[in-house]
């Protein structure tokens, strides 16, 4: 796909369902996740108007400058995280959480090493304990090191 859209196809594939609406009413399936997908300049109005209208009944989340993310309210990673951490009774010093969307601050809420990839926007990098590098730059690396050396210290 070229032209405009181009950027789409960095997306991952293959996509379940591809529908393109241009009203609520359209949606006739269940919808356990929804990704928007808009040139940048118009994602953020569209996100604070899903965000208004929408903010009871689903989770909206900015996932990359030209990307959306909805889910239904109470869905988040951090809370599959809390699942996952209860099943192996690991507690939040034994979990890294790394991200670069605003759907990975849910993450950083309970662990106590988090990590905000350089790409990441202002609000992720805020919410995070530590900045690393970009994911282009290795920063996962930088950051296990980080905490290694950090580990090693106490």
């Amino acid at each position: 796909m070229g032209g405009p859209w181009g950027w789409i196809t960095d997306l991952k594939r293959p996509y379940p369902i591809i529908v393109n609406i241009i009203s609520t009413d359209q949606i006739e399936l269940p919808i356990n996740k929804l990704q928007v997908l808009q040139t940048e300049d118009k994602i953020e109005e569209i996100f604070y108007i899903l965000r208004r209208k929408y903010y009871k009944k689903y989770e909206i989340f900015r996932t990359a400058p030209r990307q959306l993310e909805i889910l239904p309210c109470g869905i988040s990673k951090g809370r599959a995280l809390l699942q996952l951490m209860k099943l192996h009774n690991w507690s939040s010093k034994d979990v890294i959480a790394f991200g670069n969307g605003e759907n990975d601050v849910s993450l950083f809420e309970i662990v106590e090493s988090s990590y905000a990839m350089g790409q990441s926007c202002d609000y992720v990098k805020e919410k995070a304990a530590y900045i690393t590098k970009t994911n282009d730059e290795e920063g996962i690396y930088y950051a296990l090191l980080h905490h290694v050396i950090n580990r090693s210290l106490k």
